[in-house]
């Protein structure tokens, strides 16, 4: 996130502090991939979200390794692993029809507004500081629990069917 962060602002020195980075990952990646853990094999909407946040997160990396033509932390690991893994997860759960192509496009939307908001709260915490980083916290935690209250809501709403 830095490096990304870095190329916006042009600044050399980090914006996200160590806390800032361990609230990203335990909001974005782990609060989610346990949810989507917990949620499984009921509700597949948290578990796309999260192979969801991985592609997105693979592709930033790689888009940034493309823009600056350096390597930056992530980007093997978004090759071997992230994107390969995500890609699969989701070809598996469409020939599965475990998710509609509707509930994919759904989760990838969610993915890429949750990935705009870390870089976009990150800068406007950090950079701009327009509001607090515990508003900012917050706010991702807000965000990393909607894919699992959506999908008990919509479980919720088909069984009054």
């Amino acid at each position: 996130v830095n490096e990304l962060l870095k190329g916006f602002t042009g600044r050399q020195n980090n914006i996200l502090s160590n806390e800032g980075s361990f609230v990203i990952n335990t909001s974005l990646v782990w609060l989610v991939g346990f949810l989507a853990m917990y949620s499984s094999p009921r509700r597949i909407f948290p578990s796309l979200c999260m192979a969801g946040i991985t592609l997105v997160n693979a592709i930033a990396h790689l888009a940034l390794w493309g823009i600056k033509l350096q390597y930056n932390p992530g980007v093997l690991t978004s090759l071997i692993i992230f994107m390969p893994i995500s890609i699969w997860f989701y070809k598996l759960a469409l020939d599965k029809k475990w998710a509609s192509k509707k509930m994919m496009m759904a989760s990838l939307g969610w993915s890429l507004f949750a990935h705009v908001l870390m870089v976009w709260g990150t800068l406007g915490a950090n950079y701009f500081q327009l509001f607090s980083e515990l508003t900012y916290f917050m706010l991702l935690i807000l965000t990393s629990l909607a894919p699992f209250v959506i999908s008990k809501l919509v479980e919720a709403k088909t069984k009054d069917l």
